[in-house]
């Protein structure tokens, strides 16, 4: 069924391109011509021997970051290497960057070099916004004159009324004077070490 199908189109097709003798010449002689070129090209060109050889293997990326540069860069052009100098997985001895590789390739290995540096940028906001914080004039001033206790809260009747009520034998001046005392930041950042 599916040949008389085959059949019935293509002598349709006939049918159709025998109105139009140019192209229905060209249809059946394009190949012929074609398939002729091919023929006179390769009965008039002389076979070149090529002896048997290994292309170098690649180093994949899950290999490392240097080894797969180190090979796509090292194997451009893809060269054909004889079998006698075959390698597994290439060395290249003789590659400037190889002593630069051995010694970069266990610190790009370390997870933890690795999230540092994928956490730089954040890092460096950070620094950036501190820095504007700490440059405005009135936290340079907080630092030169110092926190006041006093300024910590908010009902100093409340609070002073509390200490009292909890050291009933401090004397008169004891809880004022602690309101009004202030403490200097730079003198408290600098021993906080010791």
């Amino acid at each position: 069924m599916k040949i008389d199908q085959l059949g019935l189109l293509l002598w349709k097709n006939y049918i159709v391109r025998k109105r139009q003798p140019g192209i229905l010449a060209l249809i059946f002689l394009w190949p012929v011509v074609v398939f002729m070129i091919l023929y006179t090209v390769r009965d008039n060109v002389d076979p070149e021997y090529y002896p048997t050889c290994q292309f170098p293997a690649r180093s994949m990326p899950q290999d490392g970051l240097l080894p797969f540069v180190q090979n796509y860069i090292c194997s451009v052009g893809s060269p054909c290497d004889p079998l006698s100098e075959y390698e597994q997985v290439p060395s290249y001895k003789n590659a400037t960057l190889s002593p630069l590789i051995v010694e970069l390739q266990p610190m790009l290995n370390n997870k933890t070099i690795i999230s540092a540096v994928e956490t730089l940028p954040q890092s460096i906001q950070l620094l950036k916004s501190m820095a504007e914080i700490l440059t405005k004039p009135e936290i340079k001033a907080l630092f030169d004159r110092g926190i006041r206790l006093g300024d910590l809260f908010n009902n100093h009747g409340e609070i002073k009324n509390l200490l009292k009520s909890q050291m009933p034998n401090a004397r008169e001046g004891l809880i004022d004077g602690l309101f009004e005392s202030s403490v200097k930041l730079i003198y408290v950042s600098n021993y906080s070490y010791i």
